[in-house]
């Protein structure tokens, strides 16, 4: 089943503006927010997403993917963009861990001690439930609107949006 089938509409969420904004109207800066996915092994995507909100919507105007790095490369890679000095926090994937299996430091420590960025283990909800909040997220029934939108430049998110599947149980 396509998770965000008809939920998710190029058309719709991929906005040309959805950029990031350094300072707002009286000139004060603006935080921007990471959405961190470790991924979890050689093979997977580390996917980092940068967003900023604005009242009770989201802009992801930003997104770094890679595979094969570890996290201080990653964190590496987001100091080369612009909007790296206004990081405020992030979030990471709950399944990443709060510490290493091996006692080695944990994400969350990696993020803080390479990056000074306070990162924090989502909640664990069930797969359900986080799904339900992003289609509604994507598709405010109330306000027959988007709370979400999203920069052309964020390709993997948009290609995981369009191709997202989860098989139903019975």
């Amino acid at each position: 089943v396509l998770v965000m089938g008809a939920y998710w509409d190029e058309r719709k969420h991929v906005v040309p503006t959805a950029e990031f904004q350094p300072l707002d109207t009286e000139g004060r800066r603006l935080p921007v927010y990471l959405a961190i996915d470790p991924g979890y092994s050689g093979k997977s995507v580390y996917a980092v997403l940068a967003l900023q909100q604005f009242g009770s919507n989201l802009v992801v105007f930003d997104e770094i993917t890679a595979q094969t790095l570890v996290h201080e490369e990653v964190i590496d890679l987001c100091r080369t963009r612009p909007w790296w000095s206004h990081v405020a926090s992030g979030v990471i994937d709950p399944y990443a861990g709060s510490s290493h299996v091996y006692g080695g430091l944990s994400p969350l420590d990696i993020w803080w001690r390479q990056g000074r960025v306070p990162v924090y283990a989502a909640p664990r909800f069930e797969v359900a439930d986080v799904v339900s909040r992003l289609q509604l997220m994507l598709r405010d029934p109330t306000h027959s609107r988007s709370h979400i939108i999203v920069s052309p430049h964020c390709t993997r998110l948009r290609w995981e949006m369009g191709h997202w599947r989860r098989t139903l149980s019975r």
